[in-house]
């Protein structure tokens, strides 16, 4: 005797119309990801432009690194202090080397670290890697001795 269980009709029909379903509701999905709105929404809550001011709230000092030497200058600190995050790869902060470029003190005294891997163009802030073409701009031109 054979306990073979024959499909119902109906279950099959029923199957195929949730995974179609299923099938349609991920296109309109997509789709509206990619639409206007949802940009506009996106770009509210993360803007494109969007200034991070990593420095403590009251600068004492700002001291590069390499090679070692007071910033004093208000506009050059602000240059290091407030940046432009640019987004960063994954696989590129897995294989980062970050050595320590900018300290910061406030006059609390706490102080906080601006790291770089100047190779792959990275920086880092309390363990938070990003990019900025801004940050490196400055960096660039003021590590000349």
């Amino acid at each position: 005797m054979s306990t073979s269980k024959k499909s119902d009709p109906m279950s099959l029909i029923v199957k195929t119309l949730i995974l179609l379903s299923a099938l349609g509701a991920v296109i309109w999905l997509g789709s509206q990801m990619r639409s206007d709105g949802f940009r506009r929404v996106l770009e509210g809550m993360f803007p494109p432009d969007s200034a991070w001011a990593w420095c403590p709230k009251n600068v004492q000092e700002v001291r590069l690194l390499n090679p070692e030497r007071l910033i004093e200058d208000a506009g050059v600190r602000r240059q290091f202090c407030v940046v432009e995050m640019e987004p960063v790869e994954a696989d590129l902060v897995k294989v980062a080397v970050f050595v320590p470029l900018l300290r910061v003190t406030g006059t609390d005294g706490s102080t906080i670290e601006l790291e770089t891997d100047a190779e792959r163009g990275l920086f880092r802030v309390q363990g938070l890697p990003f990019r900025s073409s801004n940050l490196e701009k400055a960096v660039k031109a003021h590590s000349q001795p």
